[in-house]
């Protein structure tokens, strides 16, 4: 997904499903987007959590999901409409 922050900046998100299970949590009782859940690579950041979207029905289980937002710069000249 990519949302339009301003005339400079879009946010772009997406995720990732993955087979496994989360062992450990930070803290059971925080919003999944809480900055103790969050890992932060340089302006990206990554969530595992067990709330899942769009799973396929035969995905293997146990099934996790990796999600990921990061805002980059807009570089063309011109802008989506």
């Amino acid at each position: 997904m990519q949302y339009e922050m301003n005339d400079y900046n879009h946010l772009y998100m997406g995720f990732y499903h993955l087979v496994g299970e989360i062992i450990k949590k930070p803290n059971e009782d925080v919003e999944k987007w809480n900055d103790s859940n969050i890992i932060k690579i340089d302006n990206v950041n990554f969530i595992f959590s067990e709330e899942l979207d769009l799973v396929p029905d035969k995905f293997p289980q146990p099934v996790i999901q990796l999600e990921f937002e990061v805002i980059l710069p807009w570089l063309l000249k011109d802008r989506c409409k």
